[in-house]
Order: structure tokens, then C-alpha cells, then sequence
């Protein structure tokens, strides 16, 4: 069985060691990860997990309109990000279980658990 090494030359977030992994171990970790780095590249998405950590559950309508207003967003940009909310980034968040999502009332709840959605976005590294 094939192993690779990983450390600190490929990816800096890992600190000073090496770890060996199986090939197949590392596919499947990349398999993880990079679907998690792109859900979470985005700031609405990032914006949206930081307020349901820090202020539990919301509605739709005042998750929007709390990052439309943090973004200083126009009437014609507020509505676009509804609608980017409702089909876009709540049912993204749905799909990965960060979130319960229902479309017909608004109801956005945090599924996922807090320390590790606040841990997940802090290894991202960005500001909503």
C-alpha cells in the first residue's frame, strides 16, 4: 500500500510534524475537506453559521437582513442576497448538516454542534 507524507511544506496549518497516511486514508480525508473549504469559502455562508452560533436560532428573513445590514447593502443587493439565501447558501448549509433549513417557513437552525462549527470556521481563517 502507497503512502504519502504531509507536513508543514504543503500545508502550513499543520504545524512543524509529518504524518503518514495510507493513500487511500488521504483521498478520503481530501474528499472531506474540500467540499468543507468550499461551503465555507464564502462569506454569507461563514456570516450565517457566526450568527447562529452566537444567537441561536433564526429566521431566513432576519439572517438576511442582519448581513445585509453589516454589508451596507442596497435595496436592489439586499434582495439578491434572499434570494441567494433561499436557493443558494441555506440549502447548501442543509446539505452538509450545518444547518436545518425550512423553505417553506424561513426556520434556520443550527444542527451541527457550536465548538465545532466555530472550530470549522476558524480553520478556514476568514471573517464573514
Amino acid at each position: 500500500m502507497g503512502f504519502a507524507t504531509v507536513g508543514a511544506s504543503a500545508y502550513p496549518m499543520l504545524g512543524t510534524f509529518e504524518i503518514n497516511l495510507s493513500v487511500g486514508l488521504l483521498e478520503e480525508l481530501l474528499a472531506t475537506l474540500v467540499p468543507l473549504l468550499g461551503l465555507l469559502s464564502d462569506p454569507v455562508r461563514r456570516g450565517v453559521l457566526r450568527l447562529l452560533v452566537e444567537g441561536g436560532p433564526s429566521t431566513r428573513d432576519e439572517l438576511t437582513a442582519t448581513l445585509a445590514e453589516s454589508q451596507r447593502l442596497d435595496d436592489a443587493e439586499m434582495e439578491r442576497l434572499e434570494v441567494a439565501m433561499h436557493h443558494v447558501h441555506l440549502p447548501k448549509l442543509d446539505a452538509q448538516q450545518y444547518v436545518d433549513y425550512d423553505p417553506l417557513m424561513g426556520d434556520v437552525v443550527l444542527w451541527a454542534d457550536p465548538d465545532e462549527v466555530t472550530d470549522d470556521l476558524a480553520a478556514v481563517g476568514k471573517p464573514p
